[in-house]
């Protein structure tokens, strides 16, 4: 199956999430009470849930992205993912800078965008992360979660 870049754009406006949690010890979650956290603690992710009908288009665009993992989640649905921050960085990010979403989920990538970047660069606001400014970044994830 071989997906039309403006389909691609479509179903992921519909039916794609851009995620970002932080690890607090063994939960995930959002919280400005641990303050032992670090960068590595950022999870980021790009996701598609579909059912088992068409699962057939999660395999077409983990082609695509040339990365990603495909489970079955519950019942008769599957979870294309993609976590690694360098390939959401090298593949995920340019594709759709390139290629702009079209409905509000636009302004979620847009913020993704921002996260996934600075914890590629290791930096925030153009400074490199530290503890103080970590706090800001965690802050800046938490405010974006809250907000929609």
């Amino acid at each position: 199956m071989n997906l039309q870049t403006q389909w691609i754009i479509g179903f992921i406006d519909g039916k794609g999430s851009f995620n970002v949690s932080i690890k607090n010890g063994n939960k995930v979650g959002l919280s400005l009470c641990n303050n032992d956290n670090n960068i590595n603690d950022i999870i980021t992710e790009f996701s598609v849930l579909e059912n088992y009908e068409n699962l057939k288009v999660l395999y077409a665009l983990k082609k695509k992205f040339g990365c990603g993992t495909i489970k079955q989640n519950q019942d008769n649905l599957y979870l294309y993912s993609i976590k690694n921050n360098k390939h959401l960085y090298e593949k995920v990010i340019p594709f759709f800078e390139k290629h702009k979403l079209k409905t509000i989920k636009r302004i979620d990538f847009e913020k993704f965008r921002y996260i996934v970047i600075s914890v590629h660069n290791n930096s925030f606001n153009g400074e490199e992360i530290n503890s103080e400014n970590f706090k800001d970044l965690k802050k800046y994830i938490i405010d974006w979660f809250y907000k929609n």
